[in-house]
């Protein structure tokens, strides 16, 4: 009798925990890793890139907001950078992410 008490309370408790916590959704901002290259060689120095998500492979209207990321720098082709466009993008229908290098 005593043990299925204990038991009885410990589920009670952890219950009790389970519902208190809070849940977290998850953000808007993503890791994208990429390559670039520059005149068919893999790219090294310092680019700026601007990142736009599409709703539409072609002809599609820009959706969020427009990322902008200067003075990234590539290393062997090789960059890693965070894109957050904002909340909504990605909210179920496909997307195209273009992007702009200078």
């Amino acid at each position: 009798m005593k043990r299925n008490l204990l038991l009885l309370t410990g589920a009670a408790l952890c219950s009790l925990f389970t519902a208190a916590s809070p849940a977290f959704a998850q953000g808007t901002a993503f890791t994208y890793q990429g390559r670039l290259s520059d005149n068919g060689s893999s790219a090294n120095g310092i680019y700026d890139l601007q990142f736009t998500v599409y709703d539409a492979l072609s002809a599609g209207n820009p959706v969020g907001s427009v990322v902008e990321v200067n003075d990234l720098g590539v290393t062997n082709g090789l960059f890693t950078t965070t894109i957050d466009p904002g909340a909504n993008v990605f909210s179920g229908p496909p997307r195209w992410l273009n992007i702009g290098v200078r």
